[in-house]
């Protein structure tokens, strides 16, 4: 048999209405009140029920969490992250993913929007097919935020809170420690679909390229979507490598990628990174414990979820809303022992 709040008020021998407050954490009760009801509570074994809340305040106490992809770290620690900053409110979390499907993020959005969430986190491949629904959860007031905000050109007039990662600082310092190692044959694997935006980074690359000297073309990016990036990276190293033997350093989408890439390397007879260095982006913890720890461009994935629960926190809290949140989140980069010098008289 469930406890009630009349259960709870007759062992603290106070109204039904002083508990409903206290366990609402009220000020008009006061602190000692509320402690002693909600210890009572505890020892009762008392449930709130979501669905009474709901109806008293008009809400759900539902956050929405859509994520591209599940075995990929860094989304995985981003979830964890997300339910760490949310555990001590009465929200809960409901989480989908579209497994790197472009199509299966809209459907994901309108599940969620039907589920009357009252916030919803998400990132957004690419902002054209869900444009409607975004500016629509902000004109009804629905909590939304984009974990990657797209560049400026692709978000276009909608508004919509977010975080941004500056790529620049990363992968600008990725160019230099590699530069500094004596390489010059560097390229990038780029696994993600054509119509998904790519945060920033070839924009960065070109720009940290030219800053050392060096030409930034079609030949310096290697482009790879077959849904499983651990195999892109390695089948784009294995092309890469046999193509231009030149290539001394590969800087890849994440950590995953770079796996395959490491992997790929191996199995050609060289090693990572007395013949090819290679550096991830996201520095997830399987970063420090690879055989050969992995240099990594990291992107704060910490910092992204604690950011992002405050956004959705704050205009829940909040009637009038004021223009848009977009936060930048700075990238560094973390020097392991997947970069080493080039070869003194290496035909590379």
């Amino acid at each position: 048999m469930s406890i009630t709040i009349q259960d709870i008020a007759k062992v603290a021998k106070t109204s039904h209405a002083t508990v409903s407050r206290a366990l609402n954490d009220n000020p008009r009760i006061s602190l000692n009140t509320r402690k002693n009801i909600k210890k009572i509570a505890k020892n009762l074994g008392y449930t709130p029920s979501m669905v009474a809340r709901a109806l008293r305040s008009g809400r759900t106490y539902n956050i929405g969490l859509v994520v591209p992809d599940l075995t990929n770290p860094f989304y995985v620690e981003f979830l964890r992250g997300v339910e760490k900053n949310i555990q001590q409110t009465n929200y809960q979390l409901i989480v989908v993913e579209n497994c790197q499907n472009v199509g299966q993020e809209k459907t994901n959005l309108e599940k969620l929007i039907s589920l009357d969430c009252d916030g919803i986190i998400s990132t957004v491949s690419y902002m054209e097919p869900v444009r409607e629904l975004v500016q629509e959860c902000w004109d009804s007031k629905r909590a939304f935020f984009v974990r990657g905000l797209p560049c400026p050109d692709d978000l276009g007039d909608v508004k919509v809170d977010g975080s941004i990662n500056v790529m620049s600082n990363g992968i600008e310092k990725a160019i230099s420690h590699l530069v500094e190692l004596g390489h010059k044959k560097i390229v990038f694997i780029a696994s993600w679909a054509a119509e998904v935006h790519n945060g920033g980074r070839l924009e960065a690359l070109k720009e940290a390229f030219e800053k050392h000297g060096m030409e930034f073309g079609s030949e310096n990016i290697i482009r790879r979507f077959s849904g499983n990036q651990l195999q892109d990276g390695y089948y784009a190293s294995l092309d890469v490598v046999k193509k231009n033997p030149n290539v001394t350093a590969i800087i890849c989408t994440n950590d995953i990628v770079a796996n395959g890439a490491m992997h790929a390397v191996s199995e050609m007879g060289l090693k990572v990174p007395h013949d090819i260095s290679v550096i991830g982006t996201d520095d997830t913890w399987l970063a420090k414990y690879w055989p050969i720890p992995l240099t990594s461009i990291t992107m704060q994935v910490a910092k992204n979820a604690e950011i992002a629960v405050k956004v959705i926190l704050d205009r829940l809290s909040n009637d009038i809303w004021e223009e848009p949140k977009h936060i930048s989140i700075d990238t560094d980069l973390i020097i392991r022992q997947s970069t080493g010098p080039v070869r003194n008289g290496s035909s590379k």
